[in-house]
């Protein structure tokens, strides 16, 4: 999928499997590029690290591993 159409969406959820914590700290840098490209896009992410992401102005949630979001 071409970059352009991820941030045509509203919404962007990046998933890091890797149970490493640099890999983990990795997602921040591409959250921040997204952010940066499109200041309304709304990124989650679902890590097995989710408490590296609080207070961090560009995810707006996180969630551990296999867990969905409540509607």
């Amino acid at each position: 999928m071409p970059f352009d159409d991820w941030l045509s969406r509203g919404e962007v959820r990046l998933c890091c499997k890797s149970r490493g914590l640099g890999d983990t700290l990795f997602v921040t840098t591409v959250a921040r590029e997204l952010k940066k490209r499109r200041d309304d896009l709304r990124v989650t992410v679902e890590s097995h690290w989710p408490q590296l992401f609080y207070n961090n102005k560009d995810i707006a949630a996180t969630f551990p591993i296999g867990n969905e979001p409540s509607p």
